[in-house]
């Protein structure tokens, strides 16, 4: 997946990417315990930040992510943090 985003962002994609990943690690934890407060809390974070530089595919599933943790839906949350991960593995920005 291309995603393109603003060149302003270019030298702080690297801790955009640090940031991704951790919040995927600490909802995975969150999710093994069962602590949709958490979840939910992490899936918003995450939403924002991503929106915030542009990163509209991993902001959608974060906000998914988000939703499915106010639903109480451990599957729904696990089929995410999935995908979530997966997003970030395959997707390549271009800077504009």
């Amino acid at each position: 997946m291309i995603v393109k985003v603003d060149a302003v962002f270019e030298s702080i994609m690297p801790a955009f990417w640090k940031e991704m990943n951790e919040n995927i690690g600490v909802m995975k934890v969150a999710l093994r315990q069962s602590d949709f407060d958490t979840l939910e809390s992490e899936g918003h974070k995450t939403k924002g930040t991503a929106l915030n530089y542009g990163v509209a595919a991993i902001g959608d599933l974060s906000r998914s992510v988000e939703l499915a943790a106010q639903a109480n839906s451990p599957g729904q949350v696990q089929s995410l943090l999935d995908e979530l991960e997966s997003c970030l593995e395959h997707i390549e920005i271009v800077y504009e």
